[in-house]
């Protein structure tokens, strides 16, 4: 694994602006990308959780973009 992969296996947010920059990152392979997306889904929805019970830390989750962006992947540009 690649430390750029290895990075934003962790912390996609900190490698990636936004969830549809995932999809044009031309180092990644799709499987590759759909893991990152994934990952940063699971992260997107615990954020989501925690600022439902008033615990965020004014971060943006994320949800729908990323669930966007792995739609796109599966499906293509105009899923």
């Amino acid at each position: 694994m690649n430390k750029k992969l290895d990075e934003a296996m962790k912390e996609p947010g900190a490698v990636y602006d936004a969830p549809a920059d995932v999809l044009t990152d031309g180092d990644l392979n799709d499987d590759e990308k759909r893991q990152v997306l994934e990952n940063w889904l699971d992260e997107a929805e615990q954020l989501s959780s925690a600022v439902a019970e008033n615990m965020g830390g004014g971060e943006k989750a994320h949800v729908g973009a990323v669930t966007e962006a792995l739609k796109k992947l599966k499906y293509g540009p105009g899923a």
